[in-house]
C-alpha cells in the first residue's frame, strides 16, 4: 500500500494518492483510487488524439514522437475518426465544446459535432467510473445439495 498520496505501483495496479478527489459529479472523497495498468494504457492512447499548442511543443511541454526518418509523427493519422481533442487560446471557453478544460491560457475541446470522439469519451469516463467504483455486486456462490443425495 501507498504511504503517501502520489502515483505508484503495487500488484499490476497504478495508484493515484488519498487525497480528497472531486469527482465528475462533483462529490468529494478520500477513497483510495485505482486505475488499472489496461485502463491507464487506453488512456495514454487516447491522448495521442490531443492537438497540442505550438507553443507547448516548443517550450518542451510534451513529448513528441519522431518516425524513423526523425521527422514529427502525425498521430492525427492514426487517431482520425476515432478521437480528437482540438485546442483554442483565449479566455472563454470556445463556442461548440462539448466539453472542455482550460489548462496554461489554452481550451481543450472535444467539438459538439464530433460523434466519434464524444462516443469514445463517453466510453472511457463510463469506464473510468466503473473502475473506481470497484465491485459493488456479490461475488459468485456456491450451491450444495443438503439432501445427502
Amino acid at each position: 500500500m501507498l504511504q503517501q498520496p502520489g502515483l505508484g505501483c503495487q500488484g499490476g495496479v497504478i495508484w493515484l494518492g488519498t487525497e480528497p478527489l472531486v469527482t465528475a459529479i462533483g462529490q468529494q472523497t478520500s477513497r483510495l483510487r485505482r486505475i488499472t495498468q489496461m485502463h491507464l494504457q487506453a488512456l495514454y492512447y487516447v491522448s495521442t488524439g490531443i492537438d497540442i499548442p505550438p507553443e507547448h511543443t516548443i517550450g518542451g511541454l510534451v513529448t513528441v514522437t519522431l518516425d524513423s526518418a526523425g521527422h514529427t509523427f502525425d498521430w492525427g493519422n492514426v487517431m482520425r475518426g476515432f478521437f480528437r481533442v482540438y485546442w483554442a487560446k483565449g479566455n472563454g471557453r470556445p463556442p461548440g465544446a462539448h466539453v472542455a478544460v482550460q489548462y496554461k491560457d489554452y481550451w481543450f475541446y472535444i467539438d459538439e459535432t464530433d460523434q466519434e470522439t464524444k462516443s469514445a469519451f463517453s466510453l472511457l469516463m463510463e469506464l473510468t467510473r466503473l473502475e473506481l467504483a470497484g465491485k459493488t455486486s456479490p461475488g459468485p456462490q456456491l450451491t450444495l445439495p443438503v439432501s445427502g443425495r
